[in-house]
């Protein structure tokens, strides 16, 4: 057999096991939550970041900050686990539009949008778990590049984050970092879940007859 027909046998075989997998869950797509998962999977957000397509697998930004390993009989990801892998999630309806084994009529793609879902998972990480001083910090850092038409140099930053390949700033200018109103939206949310973060603090802390004395001010 000549190296043409064991590529073509092992191509054949390759298709055959993806479809495979996939089919196993042929029974529970017409399930209305799966229904649901299915319609989440066409957001843009939900975009692969990476993409194996011979590997039927691909990688897809969480809400937390983590990323999660998929294929088309399982997800890393918490609905599929909580479920025990009763029946697809998103993700994994996501990668069968992407390797055209589902229906995938008004998806959204935009891998941008995913890694922006991805990085501001990982701040919202930052933001509660990182000593208060520094997302203090952080927070002087977000506020002062949104209120800034111009943007913040580089050289003032005393932030440890990669700040400068995050994707909610423009950072076209390798100097400095300004404001893409675009994802204001997302920026606010990070700001609120510091001021979250530092009532709990306060009131943790606060003496009872003191926050008494003041809520009656």
């Amino acid at each position: 057999m000549n190296l043409f027909k064991i590529a073509f046998y092992d191509t054949v075989e390759a298709i055959f096991l993806i479809n495979s997998d996939w089919a196993m869950w042929e029974n529970v797509h017409g399930n209305p939550y799966q229904k649901k998962r299915a319609n989440s999977a066409l957001a843009k957000e939900l975009t692969p970041l990476e993409l194996d397509s011979e590997g039927a697998c691909g990688v897809f930004a969480g809400s937390d900050g983590k990323s999660y390993i998929t294929t088309l009989f399982e997800c890393q990801c918490v609905d599929f686990y909580i479920r025990n892998g009763s029946g697809p999630c998103k993700h994994m309806y996501r990668l069968a539009m992407e390797l055209s084994l589902y229906p995938s009529d008004g998806i959204h793609v935009d891998q941008k949008a995913a890694l922006v879902k991805f990085q501001r998972g990982e701040l919202q990480v930052f933001i509660k778990t990182e000593p208060l001083a520094v997302a203090i910090g952080f927070y002087r850092l977000l506020d002062s590049v949104f209120k800034s038409s111009k943007g913040v140099s580089l050289d003032t930053l005393t932030v440890d984050f990669p700040v400068n390949t995050c994707y909610l700033f423009d950072c076209a200018d390798p100097t400095m970092i300004k404001r893409d109103k675009v994802y204001s939206k997302d920026v606010k949310s990070l700001t609120e879940l510091l001021i979250h973060r530092i009532g709990k603090l306060c009131l943790d802390n606060l003496d009872k007859n003191l926050l008494s004395v003041l809520l009656n001010l």
